[in-house]
């Protein structure tokens, strides 16, 4: 049973996967600057790597949120927030996993009346607000400090297409390194509460399973990401991607942070934000910065409302499975 519950979150990481390879690659694929197999492997990679090397700080987060788990539970909570992933992947929607496991998690909490640690709660919903404002801000200037770099200091079309490509091949790269760092944590989490297995098993397993996830990456999600919201070239794509990765570093890396607090600056809490937050929002700072015009704000009015009910939903979803298996008393 303890090993059944697994495909719990073996099935939420293929979702999440499925619907991020566009939060990293994405753009890059979506303006045939990159090869889409190429992109899915390198992804798989760098997720990988930033999941067993950066992320410690968010997994206590999350932890914090499981008290008393069970196998059964941990499963529960994962399919709960996998189904409403790969709902609104279906229809090409990017979906937060952050959002759907944090309100699976709230579900169970709810159900088992569990004590919830509502400052750490307001916490992390709080960053879902200012996560995309922060990176529609480092979008807004990043594009204006390398228009005024290519003003002064021209570079051939040619030179140009390399120099982007290899540019979204590390952008990409370090996109997918945040989301191992800060989003895998969501998964693994509810298993470490529950004693099944170790951190290093279990994120050798979720991150197999986002790697054949990014294979099947829903191709609808990366045109809405490409061309959906805003028409982005390869340069406009890897600025966006850019911003988007800086801004997750920030909420992910133990070692930022601690260079922060040791200089006497602010410093943002190490916790699980949403990388579709992030890329939507840096999306707008490249619309804001181009004067808005092309910005599709019906298409972004749809995201951001599937964005308020993603908890919800999966959050529903978590307490009505516990309530039906708890009628039979199983």
């Amino acid at each position: 049973m303890t090993l059944l519950s697994l495909a719990g979150g073996l099935f939420l990481g293929h979702e999440l996967g499925r619907n991020n390879l566009g939060n990293s690659f994405g753009m890059a694929v979506g303006t045939r600057m990159l090869p889409f197999a190429f992109s899915a492997v390198l992804a798989g990679f760098f997720v990988f790597m930033g999941a067993l090397f950066g992320g410690a700080g968010t997994t206590a987060g999350i932890l914090a949120l499981a008290p008393g788990f069970t196998p059964f539970v941990a499963f529960t909570v994962c399919v709960s927030g996998g189904l409403v992933l790969g709902m609104l992947t279906r229809y090409g929607i990017p979906v937060s996993i952050a959002q759907s496991i944090i309100g699976a998690l709230l579900g169970a909490d709810i159900y088992f009346c569990f004590p919830i640690d509502l400052n750490h709660v307001s916490e992390i919903v709080f960053a879902w607000f200012y996560s995309p404002i922060l990176s529609c801000a480092v979008a807004f200037v990043l594009f204006h400090i390398i228009r005024f770099w290519l003003h002064h200091r021209p570079v051939g079309v040619f030179y140009r297409d390399i120099w982007v490509r290899w540019g979204l091949i590390g952008v990409g790269a370090f996109s997918a390194y945040g989301i191992g760092a800060n989003n895998v944590c969501v998964i693994i989490g509810p298993y470490l509460a529950a004693g099944i297995l170790n951190e290093t098993v279990l994120t050798v397993l979720i991150s197999s399973a986002i790697f054949l996830g990014f294979l099947r990456a829903n191709k609808q999600v990366i045109r809405t990401l490409s061309s959906g919201l805003f028409p982005l070239g390869p340069l406009e794509s890897f600025i966006a991607v850019f911003g988007a990765a800086l801004t997750l570093f920030a909420f992910s890396s133990t070692t930022f942070k601690a260079g922060l607090t040791f200089l006497g600056l602010p410093s943002l809490p190490l916790i699980p934000i949403s990388v579709t937050h992030a890329v939507i929002g840096a999306i707008v700072g490249l619309a804001l910065a181009k004067g808005r015009f092309g910005l599709k704000t019906a298409n972004l009015g749809c995201v951001l409302a599937a964005w308020a009910l993603v908890p919800i939903i999966s959050g529903l979803i978590s307490y009505g499975i516990l309530t039906i298996v708890g009628l039979f008393g199983v």
